[in-house]
């Protein structure tokens, strides 16, 4: 839906001039609502599965996860099977060694993530997930990957700020 919103523009700026600025804005923009989208959608069916699948909720947040990597897993596999008509690609140990530390801390992201719906609420979830930006600039600024920049820095404050004041007062804590 959301996608919908700035897709269908951009495709009719895009056949008057195909190399405009709106054309290019539009489409970040497309990329942007696109992702709002999964990301609000996956967040609220975590939370659903987690709490009220079934009677009292699934209580396995971490075999939960563990079959949605294998699945992952699977249909890379098969995508790269069927679809692309190859052998995924042979990785060295070293690559191989990096990806997995990747996943892992991803996994563990994931995993860490769905446990939490089982303590708070999914807009108190949402304000924590957009904080983590905050702490991104930080560590970026921290070990010189990003140059410090005066919109950089609004960008993140406002960002954090927006969030925090649509959040305000949902914290709701069920530690048993």
């Amino acid at each position: 839906g959301f996608l919908l919103i700035s897709e269908l523009p951009r495709r009719s700026i895009i056949r008057s001039d195909p190399n405009s600025r709106a054309a290019g804005t539009l489409w970040i923009c497309s990329l942007v609502l696109g992702w709002y989208t999964v990301s609000i959608t996956l967040i609220l069916y975590n939370k659903w599965v987690i709490t009220s699948w079934t009677p009292g909720g699934m209580r396995f947040p971490i075999s939960y996860t563990t079959s949605h990597m294998l699945l992952k897993g699977c249909l890379a596999w098969l995508y790269f099977s069927f679809v692309r008509g190859k052998r995924p690609p042979w990785l060295g140990w070293g690559i191989f060694i990096g990806f997995s530390l990747a996943g892992s801390f991803a996994a563990l992201d994931i995993v860490t993530s769905n446990l939490s719906f089982l303590y708070i609420s999914a807009t108190f979830y949402t304000f924590l997930k957009s904080a983590s930006l905050t702490f991104m600039l930080g560590f970026a600024l921290l070990f010189c990957l990003e140059p410090p920049s005066a919109s950089l820095i609004s960008t993140v404050a406002l960002t954090s700020a927006g969030m925090f004041l649509a959040s305000y007062g949902a914290p709701e804590f069920h530690l048993l």
